[in-house]
Parts: structure tokens; sequence; C-alpha cells
């Protein structure tokens, strides 16, 4: 499991509570868990990009004060890096360089060539039906984070 706020009626709790995040994390060892939902930490109002994590359930920009961010943190370089080890992720962002869709240099559209936004060249008759492409290179990288 994991720590997180649980709301209701005080007088129905038959189970001890922890009164923050931080405690319960640091009770049940979850503070230095590589994969932590930092939506259930207070980072502080400053707004630095601190890094990439998970928030809310997916990978993004994890925001806050650099002396509020607990030591020991893990946070990725990349959207990608925290879709992979977390086995989290926009199906849409794929890692495509290891696929041959043929020497025909027709341009199939943009997604993730070794883990950056790039240019899918090929045939596009040997373009699966479910792989799916970007139409640009900025589309592809606001979605994906790379």
């Amino acid at each position: 499991g994991r720590c997180q706020q649980i709301q209701g009626c005080p007088q129905l709790v038959t189970q001890q509570l922890f009164t923050s995040i931080s405690d319960c994390e640091q009770s049940c060892d979850q503070s230095d868990s590589d994969c932590r939902d930092w939506s259930l930490t207070n980072l502080g109002t400053c707004g630095f990009n601190l890094g990439l994590g998970v928030f809310d359930g997916e990978c993004g920009i994890i925001k806050g004060c650099p002396t509020a961010l607990p030591t020991g943190a893990v946070l990725y370089d990349s959207i990608l890096e925290c879709q992979g080890r977390c086995s989290l992720g926009n199906a849409n962002c794929q890692e495509l360089s290891g696929q041959d869709y043929g020497n025909c240099g027709d341009i199939l559209g943009v997604g993730i060539l070794f883990g950056s936004c790039g240019v899918i060249t090929g045939c596009e008759d040997q373009l699966p039906a479910s792989t799916f492409l970007f139409t640009n290179l900025a589309d592809c990288r606001a979605t994906c984070g790379v």
C-alpha cells in the first residue's frame, strides 16, 4: 500500500491513523520509494522545477522548494525514465528505435527514437496500424516530456 489521506467520520475510525503523510511514510518506510507520489508531500510554494517524478499517479514535473525535498529523494531526468521505472506512461510515448519500417524514406510521423522525439521514416505500407505517431515534434515533446 501507500500512505494517503483518508476522509470520513472521526467517530467511526477504529484504526490508528497518522496525522500527516510524512509521519505515515517514515513509519512505514515509504519515504525513499523510487516511485513515491509527490502529490502527497508538501514541498513548499517556491515553484522551482525540482525534477521529474510521479505526481497524482502520472510522471511529470515536480515543483516546490529545494530545501523541502527530503534527503535521498529519487527524481528522474526524463519522463520516459520515470515511466519505465515506475511502470507508468502514455501508450503514445513508446520507444520506436528498434522498429524497421523499410527503406522508402517517406516521412511517417514523429515518435520516440533513442529517448527523444524524432522524425520516423520508412514505408507507409510497413507501418502497423496500431503504431501511433505524432504529426509534429512539438506535440510529441509536450505529451512525452522529451
